[in-house]
């Protein structure tokens, strides 16, 4: 509504308006999960893919804007090639308006091939203002996780700035290549190091990062989920992931702040998604309800999640135990322990958790912790600062479990001091509202929740201390008559202030 600008103060309007695009654009459109189609020729149903959780296509090279609908049709995104291709085909021209992403090449070498590098900067610097309304993107391998590619790689942001950077990497194997004590960590524990090495290059000077000479400000991030499988080795040796891994795969990347999800792939012949496969998305397998429900529970987030921003060394790690119950599980590289005091939460004393089922034989498994603040201080109302949010996720998959297979139990103790806080505020993943969470009195200012989450899910909370929960902020009743008022009356008479605005609504080679 044009006169709401004017009840939002100066201060937030001035936040509002330096916010940068990428994040601007998953604001505005929210959490985003995209079902990626190599090859135009296989079946695909933009119904089928929406019914799925899903909230756009995303083409490899070549797309069919016929299958969105009338113009301006559904939301979509493709790979763009960095080479050939400055702008849309004549046929995608009257769909710009609802293009949510472009990814620019796909795994290219921008760290050790100079004149790729030169190409793909050329490309953002030469077609950024033909798309102010689409997120430009480029999306990485796993690379090396050296300390010179770290560098590199922030050097080439700081050349190019692109709106978004991806990352992937295709966990799920038949044979296992890490250490077989931990038969429940050997995807899981090297993906986690990526995603905090990519989570690292996005945010960049936000969290203090000291690679590169760019200081370079933060922009959202996003990673590409496998859902794509395999013959057994000696062929690339990928197999389909589990309900349970699903889960854990795309909660752990919202517990590192990801705000932008792909499957890989949607309705290809290597899909796990449709049974069978072959037939492109006329047929849905379990693999693609198991993956609907996990879908609908993280958009049910993504109102809150695409308005904070994950803090200072993100996601920590409170151990599991491994199925002979004779070690704790190895911590991720780039990842800390988790400990009282951890990115400055005050309250939060102890984090444990019970297997509820017999996977993993019976032992505890991880729990993964994240922290995030408000992307801009106005989200969650002027009169309240330095916000803390955090995520429990419960880090228990197993390769043929359910996700209720892997259920935990995980308490989490609290000393709320002198604050007077008793109680928590939750964003439902089931239900998409703000709910109060009542705690269990230990006694004096002590406090625990006893929290139960299924194989992969996390729960986002912050304490309930007054200020309202990110993306759910409501004007004051005494400001909101205002809004019936003629937009002319507003210009001459001043209106009481509002704390803060209200939310608004290298892969492909592997398929040839």
């Amino acid at each position: 509504m044009a006169t709401l600008a004017f009840l939002v103060p100066l201060a937030a309007q001035a936040q509002i308006a330096s916010l940068d695009k990428g994040h601007q654009i998953l604001i505005d459109r929210s959490l985003q999960i995209s079902g990626v189609i190599a090859l135009t020729s296989d079946p695909f149903h933009l119904s089928t893919l929406r019914a799925g959780g899903f909230t756009k296509p995303q083409w490899a090279w070549t797309s069919d804007v016929s299958t969105l609908g009338a113009v301006p049709g559904a939301p979509w995104s493709r790979w763009v090639d960095y080479v050939n291709e400055n702008d849309l085909t004549s046929a995608e021209q009257a769909y710009k308006s609802s293009l949510v992403q472009l990814s620019v090449g796909d795994e290219q070498d921008i760290v050790n091939d100079p004149g790729v590098r030169a190409a793909t900067t050329a490309w953002f610097n030469y077609n950024r203002a033909k798309f102010p309304g689409t997120i430009l993107s480029i999306n990485r391998p796993a690379g090396d996780g050296s300390a010179a590619e770290a560098t590199s790689t922030a050097n080439w942001i700081a050349e190019a700035e692109p709106d978004m950077i991806t990352f992937d990497w295709y966990p799920f194997n038949y044979n296992a290549t890490f250490d077989p004590n931990f038969p429940n960590r050997k995807w899981n524990w090297y993906w986690y190091s990526v995603g905090q090495r990519y989570r690292r290059q996005a945010l960049g000077a936000s969290i203090g990062a000291t690679f590169g000479t760019a200081g370079n400000a933060p922009r959202p991030y996003g990673t590409y989920l496998q859902t794509y499988k395999t013959a057994p080795a000696p062929d690339e040796d990928k197999r389909a992931p589990s309900d349970s891994e699903m889960r854990l795969q795309t909660f752990a990347a919202l517990t590192m702040g990801y705000t932008d999800l792909s499957c890989f792939t949607y309705n290809s012949g290597s899909s796990t998604l449709f049974d069978p496969p072959s037939a492109g998305d006329t047929s849905p397998g379990p693999g693609y309800y198991q993956f609907k429900e996990t879908a609908r529970q993280a958009r049910n987030l993504g109102p809150a999640l695409t308005r904070l921003i994950s803090k200072g060394s993100g996601t920590r790690f409170v151990a599991g135990r491994n199925s002979a119950n004779t070690a704790n599980n190895p911590l991720p590289l780039d990842w800390k322990g988790w400990a009282a005091g951890s990115e400055g939460d005050p309250y939060i004393t102890a984090i444990s958790a019970t297997n509820l089922g017999t996977t993993n034989g019976s032992q505890r498994g991880d729990v993964l912790v994240g922290y995030f603040s408000p992307l801009l201080e106005s989200y969650d109302g002027l009169d309240y600062s330095n916000e803390l949010y955090f995520m429990i996720t419960n880090g228990l998959s197993d390769p043929a479990g359910l996700v209720g297979d892997c259920r935990q139990q995980i308490t989490v103790s609290f000393d709320f001091k002198t604050s007077g806080i008793s109680s928590l505020l939750r964003l439902s993943r089931d239900t998409g509202l703000v709910e109060q969470v009542p705690l269990t009195f230990d006694g004096t200012t002590r406090y625990h929740l006893s929290l139960t989450l299924d194989g992969g899910s996390g729960d986002l909370f912050k304490f309930n201390d007054g200020a309202p929960f990110v993306g759910f902020y409501v004007p004051e009743p005494s400001a909101l008559w205002l809004l019936a008022l003629p937009a002319a009356l507003l210009f001459f008479r001043r209106g009481p202030s509002m704390r803060s605005h209200p939310p608004r609504a290298g892969c492909y080679a592997r398929l040839m």
